[in-house]
């Protein structure tokens, strides 16, 4: 059948660009690049973001992201 929604995900996917800054963690801990990108949506599942380089299935990756409109939690937020 077509033009049902066939959506099998766990979680809703919010179209949200972000900043994002990510770099492998591999063992032993050897210091790599941050790299600069931007996500193309965020969900309770994950993020898809762009890369200029393939990464790998399983590979581990330390990401920040900057979520424009947060920075007035900011200052409380962890507390």
């Amino acid at each position: 059948m077509t033009g049902i929604n066939t959506e099998r995900r766990k979680f809703l996917r919010i179209p949200k660009e972000s900043k994002v800054r990510y770099h492998e963690l591999k063992c032993p801990m050897v210091k790599s690049d941050l790299k600069n990108t931007k996500s193309k949506n965020v969900g309770g599942g994950g993020i898809l973001f762009t890369s200029k380089k393939e990464i790998d299935i399983g590979t581990i990756l330390k990401i920040d992201i900057t979520v424009q409109g947060w920075e007035k939690y900011r200052p409380g937020f962890l507390r």
